[in-house]
């Protein structure tokens, strides 16, 4: 496929979102938008990656700089957005709201703390997403994002540079689609600053944020374990001198060690929250 084809695929799937899809679906909502970005920016590429995956042409970003297929196809999503973003901010006057949004972005007291507090308000008063805070479905819930993000790992490890690899994609969108709904059923209350939460939901937090370091020390211990087992056997070895070490990664190995590590540092405490209330309800049920 050719820069111009990745160019105009890019230009289409613009097209539609800023005339269709996110007026209809999106309106003013910033956050809306962003997250039918991300998704049709994983559809695009989705679409182009059976067909360049194996290709071994680079593609000329500058003058000069010749990057692989997937770096071109998102750089070039991006320039191309810009103007498409900065008219549709213009016609529906929301660069105050943008702006507004950016600094309560930059304001988080830590990194994981990503909620605002007007987004745990709106939250802790809404109802529409109800029918994810009910215990079976929160259970059910943190058991199907660690089946998906443990075998989604497990086949990207095992899958080989083929076609089957651009499956990484749907895999990570999958992912952002588990974060979601998580930090939802848990009204974003294991990501909010105190400022937003009375002492009880604090208090609350600070336990499940206690667990969830603990089961995140747990998975990085493991995996320091897993790289020590393999030290161990290499030195073993009649080839190995006992000093220098090989580790190589396939594409597809990489991403599914980035998205394990990545899926559990943000999404373990809401997992915990998500578990710990679903049993809490479930025990004053019985009872």
């Amino acid at each position: 496929m050719s820069e111009f084809s990745i160019i105009l695929i890019n230009l289409v799937a613009m097209l539609i979102a800023y005339f269709f899809v996110y007026p209809r679906y999106a309106g003013d909502d910033l956050k809306k938008i962003a997250w039918l970005d991300v998704a049709i920016g994983l559809t695009v590429l989705g679409i182009l990656a059976p067909f360049n995956w194996r290709s071994e042409n680079n593609f000329t970003l500058l003058p000069n700089w010749e990057v692989p297929w997937w770096i071109f196809a998102i750089v070039t999503y991006a320039v191309i957005e810009l103007p498409f973003f900065a008219s549709y901010c213009s016609r529906r006057n929301l660069w105050g709201a943008y702006k507004v949004s950016i600094q309560e972005n930059f304001s988080s007291s830590s990194f994981t703390a990503t909620a605002s507090t007007k987004s745990v308000h709106k939250q802790l008063a809404d109802t529409k997403w109800d029918w994810m805070r009910k215990p079976k479905f929160m259970r059910n819930l943190v058991i199907a994002a660690n089946t998906w993000i443990l075998g989604g790992t497990i086949f990207l490890i095992q899958v080989g540079d083929n076609v089957w690899a651009s499956l990484a994609i749907i895999h990570i969108a999958i992912i952002f689609i588990f974060w979601f709904m998580l930090r939802t059923s848990v009204r974003l209350i294991a990501e909010a600053r105190d400022e937003a939460l009375d002492e009880r939901m604090i208090a609350e937090r600070n336990r499940t944020y206690f667990t969830a370091y603990q089961l995140f020390s747990s998975i990085v211990v493991g995996l320091l374990v897993g790289l020590m087992i393999y030290v161990v056997t290499q030195d073993a070895s009649p080839e190995s001198d006992g000093f220098n070490y090989v580790l190589s990664f396939t594409w597809p190995q990489v991403q599914a060690l980035f998205w394990f590590i990545w899926g559990y540092a943000f999404m373990a405490p809401s997992m915990v929250m998500a578990w710990r209330e679903s049993k809490k309800a479930l025990i004053a049920y019985e009872h």
